[in-house]
């Protein structure tokens, strides 16, 4: 295995939301002008059928919700007018593991696993494939994997993708050493770049939910979030450039103090500090409005108001939206109970967040518009 065997353990853990949303905005002081989020349309999506996984993807006016089943994958598609239409994709190769599947546009999508394996199909191109392995291997002891966990986003920008990858060795490998994978499919030519903060180490860790970055691109720039780090980090041209400091009104007494390496393997102390401290969760683009997305989620106390633990379907969350030049124009806060903070999509003028109510036959989703 590429990552090491105590971030393995923890990889499974729930990570099960449920959150409901107040109507107040919170720009912040340096908010050119103010914007606020108000939910627009309810979208219910069928279940057919059993399936393996969901992975759900957009385009700036259609919503794709892909049902994965062994080799197929059934597919919901709902329109710019929240018409929904059915269509099926053969995948004819085993290349992905976990959620190793990225979905862009109609019938395309990139397929690729932890080994390095890699292949792009667009509509009825020819297929182009690439193993990475020789390029994410750096010596018989130090080796890199792709991190297939579709959440945390890869990035298709033709002709490069990005990927998320981490090496072998343990955490002073994985602080130490690059954790970006480009590669260029016109070319076949890629590079490794990027690091995280100088603020982690192997001895200042903040257990596997500090270590889960996310990215974008911000007008041609490469941007990465740490969930324990108020800031963003630019690079351009695969070298840093800039550090911008875009912080969430929210996160109080952040970042939370390191995870204690003698709870390691405690699974009662883990879930304890999983349940209650803050940080950073992903990004997004809408490419529409031509804004980007910071998914906030807020510390809480370990007990609730009636003497019980609370869980991470307790934990409350903010969007932080800005633009191109890094400006805040809001920060809108969402309590618990109603919606799923890791699955919020953009979509139109706005974007969707999963509801945490469904049932066996249907999937809940709210649209919420920027005004």
């Amino acid at each position: 295995m590429y990552l090491s065997n105590f971030l393995g353990r923890f990889c499974g853990l729930p990570f099960l939301i449920f959150l409901y949303v107040l109507n107040s905005c919170s720009p912040s002081k340096s908010t050119p002008k103010k914007i606020c989020f108000e939910k627009q349309q309810e979208i219910v999506i069928p279940i057919d059928e059993v399936y393996k996984d969901l992975i759900i993807s957009s385009t700036p006016d259609e919503l794709h919700f892909s049902f994965i089943k062994s080799d197929t994958c059934c597919r919901k598609i709902v329109d710019s007018n929240f018409q929904i239409k059915k269509d099926n994709i053969f995948i004819n190769e085993k290349c992905f593991d976990q959620r190793g599947l990225f979905f862009f546009g109609n019938q395309n999508y990139i397929s690729y696993n932890s080994a390095g394996c890699i292949k792009l199909v667009e509509g009825n191109k020819n297929p182009i494939a690439f193993n990475a392995k020789n390029v994410l291997k750096i010596n018989d002891s130090v080796k890199y994997g792709i991190y297939s966990n579709n959440r945390f986003n890869i990035i298709y920008n033709p002709p490069n993708i990005y990927f998320r990858v981490l090496s072998s060795g343990g955490l002073k490998n994985i602080y130490d050493r690059n954790i970006i994978f480009k590669y260029n499919y016109k070319t076949q030519q890629s590079n490794l770049f990027a690091n995280f903060p100088d603020t982690y180490s192997e001895k200042k860790w903040w257990h596997i939910a500090g270590n889960k970055f996310s990215s974008l691109l911000v007008d041609k720039r490469f941007v990465l979030s740490f969930p324990m780090s108020d800031s963003l980090y630019i690079y351009q041209n695969d070298v840093i450039d800039t550090t911008i400091i875009l912080k969430s009104n929210f996160l109080k007494n952040f970042p939370p103090k390191p995870f204690k390496d003698e709870n390691l393997g405690n699974q009662l102390e883990t879930m304890k500090w999983y349940n209650t401290k803050p940080r950073y969760y992903t990004m997004f683009t809408n490419q529409k409005l031509q804004l980007h997305f910071r998914v906030a989620v807020h510390g809480q106390d370990l007990k609730n108001k009636n003497g019980t633990n609370n869980l991470f379907t307790n934990q409350p969350f903010s969007i932080i939206v800005f633009n191109n030049k890094f400006e805040i124009l809001t920060e809108q806060r969402f309590e618990s109970s109603v919606y799923d903070f890791r699955e919020i999509h953009p979509h139109k003028s706005g974007f969707i967040i999963k509801n945490n109510k469904e049932t066996e036959s249907e999937l809940f989703f709210s649209y919420f518009e920027l005004n």
